[in-house]
C-alpha cells in the first residue's frame, strides 16, 4: 500500500493510495486510468495546463467505468468563471487528453465552475473559507460520527478544527473523504452534512 501523500508540491491533497480504495471497496479514480497514468498524474497534468490559461483547476472527479467514464473538471479564476470560460478549457483539455490518450476507452468531459458549494480539496481552500460553514466526510469515524457540518474554527498542518453543535472536532486532512463549502444562504435552509 502506497503511503499517504497529504499535499503534493501544487498544494492538492491527496487522499490514500489506490491500494486502500480497492482494499475498502471503494470506487476510486485510479483503475479508471491507462495502468501507466495515475490519478494523480493527471491531475498534476491538467492543473498545470490549465494554469497556463490563467485558472485554476479546483478538482477532478472521474467516475463510471468503461466506455461510460465521465471526467469532471471544477475550475475557477480570480473574477470568477463564465460559460465561455468552461467552454474554452474544455477545448485545451480535450486536446490535450486527445494527444496525451491517457484513458483506455471513451469518456465524457465536463467543464464547469466550483459553484456555491465548492468542493475543498487545497489546504489553501481551507484558509479561505475560515470562519464558514463547511461539510466534511471522513473514511473512519472521528468522535463517533463520519459527517460533520458546522463552522471552520482553524487549519493547521495535517487537520482542521471545526465547531459542530457546540463542540470543535479536529479532523485530519488523510482521513477526508470530501469536503465542501456549505455557504448561509438567505432565505434557505442549509442542508446538512453531504
Amino acid at each position: 500500500m502506497r503511503g499517504f501523500d497529504f499535499f503534493d508540491n501544487h498544494g492538492v491533497f491527496r487522499n490514500r493510495g489506490e491500494e486502500f480504495f480497492r482494499q475498502l471497496n471503494m470506487d476510486s479514480d485510479v483503475h479508471n486510468l491507462n495502468h501507466s497514468t495515475s490519478s494523480a498524474q493527471l491531475h498534476e497534468m491538467l492543473e498545470d495546463s490549465i494554469y497556463q490559461y490563467g485558472y485554476e483547476l479546483v478538482h477532478l472527479e472521474l467516475t463510471g467505468r468503461d466506455n461510460a467514464k465521465i471526467l469532471r473538471l471544477y475550475i475557477d479564476a480570480p473574477g470568477g468563471v463564465t460559460l465561455d470560460d468552461c467552454a474554452f478549457v474544455s477545448g485545451q483539455v480535450s486536446a490535450l487528453l486527445d494527444v496525451d490518450d491517457p484513458f483506455t476507452g471513451r469518456y465524457t468531459l465536463e467543464v464547469s465552475s466550483p459553484g456555491v458549494e465548492r468542493p475543498l480539496v487545497k489546504k489553501e481552500h481551507f484558509e479561505k473559507v475560515l470562519e464558514q460553514n463547511v461539510s466534511i466526510s471522513t473514511y473512519v469515524k472521528c468522535d463517533g460520527r463520519k459527517n460533520f457540518y458546522g463552522r471552520l474554527v482553524a487549519v493547521s498542518g495535517d487537520s482542521v478544527l471545526v465547531a459542530v453543535d457546540g463542540d470543535e472536532v479536529r479532523i485530519e486532512f488523510a482521513n477526508m473523504r470530501k469536503a465542501h463549502l456549505k455557504p448561509e444562504l438567505a432565505g434557505f435552509n442549509n442542508r446538512r452534512a453531504s
